[in-house]
């Protein structure tokens, strides 16, 4: 009884896979008399009701009636969160056998023309305990072995049989890494930002003179660099030191990039020039030891004006806590809707994606996640995790028909 119990209790998600069913199919639902956090005016709504129809949430207000068919579920003494934005993840990107991983290239330091896509396997097994956690939307991001990473990714969490199928945001998004020997490092970045402000240069003049003779030769990293100068794209800079920081902005400030700081732990110590550079940081990871006494920072920043988004920074199922990350960071002085934000709305924005997530709002994708507690209490449950309008994860919580 305990293997079967266990069994029943897995993400739907989970058991799909393995039972060759075809996916789930948008349902029309109503959460009922609930608290509901927005994110977005007012931000929390008492005795709260959100219509999802089509995938699309298509209303949020009080005392909705319910159309006839849409699935009821009572909210009572419950809570509702928009679905969690994980704004800088690994999951789908290594052998699920510990065999090794794909998020690393080894062989060059400048790979602005890889796509992290390439490497996600829509499949992964993790992706179904983030569901489990209330996680929604994942940013999948190379690794931080290279001066210049690689390509990013924004997709839905719930697995299907293509990654096209997850994409929510497939451009826009690049990561770069400090080296651990900030000279060379910044040296190399430097020599590349001017070979790409030759690229630039090379294809205006040729534009300019009506096209005649032959284009330029293509070059798909030179053409990456080209999109940072341009703007075209956020550059994502792993950087955890004051120092490295302190290098990264230097780079944004001399090539005029968009920069977003992964890690930030020192960000307690760069206010003033994260504030000046315009930087927003995704900040994390909290639960393992890489924050040290740095778990101030979060609340810090926010407390300044600076966009914080807070990261698991996993690529397993770590992501399943990372409600609990804002819990951490409250603990720590950040304010609680702060920290709400951090995980939903916030990250949105900087990932470009916040027309179509990170509250609940008309119009919007039907992501939510019902809780059966305070979203800042350690006993609380994620009961129900529901994408697109579809119930992805049911803790077999508090349905009413």
């Amino acid at each position: 009884m305990r293997q079967v119990s266990r069994f029943f209790m897995l993400p739907v998600a989970f058991v799909l896979l393995f039972t060759g069913t075809d996916r789930l199919t948008a349902q029309d639902i109503l959460i009922r008399d609930a608290t509901v956090y927005t994110m977005a005016r007012p931000d929390v709504l008492e005795g709260g009701d959100v219509l999802i129809r089509d995938g699309k949430i298509v209303e949020v207000g009080t005392s909705l009636s319910a159309p006839q068919g849409v699935r009821v579920i009572e909210g009572e003494g419950r809570y509702v969160l928009p679905g969690l934005v994980e704004a800088h993840s690994h999951i789908a990107t290594q052998d699920e056998r510990g065999g090794g991983s794909d998020r690393h290239e080894q062989g060059q330091r400048v790979n602005t023309g890889l796509r992290i896509l390439d490497s996600v396997n829509p499949q992964y097994r993790w992706l179904t305990t983030a569901l489990e956690g209330g996680v929604t939307v994942l940013l999948v991001t190379p690794g931080s072995n290279a001066t210049f990473g690689g390509q990013i990714v924004v997709i839905k969490t719930p697995p299907k049989p293509t990654v096209e199928e997850m994409l929510l945001r497939v451009d826009g998004q690049t990561k770069m890494a400090m080296s651990a020997t900030l000279g060379t490092g910044t040296s190399e970045m430097r020599e590349w930002f001017q070979k790409g402000q030759e690229y630039l240069a090379k294809w205006q003049r040729w534009e300019e003179g009506d096209k005649e003779g032959s284009p330029p030769t293509r070059d798909l990293r030179l053409e990456g660099i080209a999109r940072q100068l341009t703007g075209e794209v956020v550059t994502h800079i792993h950087a955890q030191t004051a120092i490295e920081m302190q290098y990264a902005l230097r780079m944004a400030r001399e090539f005029g990039l968009k920069v977003n700081i992964e890690h930030g732990f020192d960000g307690w110590k760069m206010i003033e020039d994260i504030k000046a550079s315009g930087a927003s940081i995704t900040f994390g990871p909290m639960i393992y030891a890489f924050a040290n006494y740095a778990l101030y920072t979060p609340g810090i920043l926010a407390r300044e004006g600076v966009r914080v988004a807070l990261t698991m920074d996993s690529a397993s199922d770590f992501q399943k806590h990372h409600l609990h990350h804002a819990m951490i960071a409250v603990r720590y002085g950040m304010d609680p809707m702060d920290a709400l934000r951090s995980v939903t709305i916030v990250p949105a924005q900087m990932l470009g994606v916040d027309d179509r997530v990170g509250s609940l709002e008309e119009g919007k994708d039907g992501d939510a996640v019902i809780l059966d507690g305070d979203p800042m209490s350690t006993f609380t449950h994620v009961l129900y995790t529901i994408v697109d309008g579809v119930i992805e994860y049911d803790r077999a919580g508090v349905e009413s028909r």
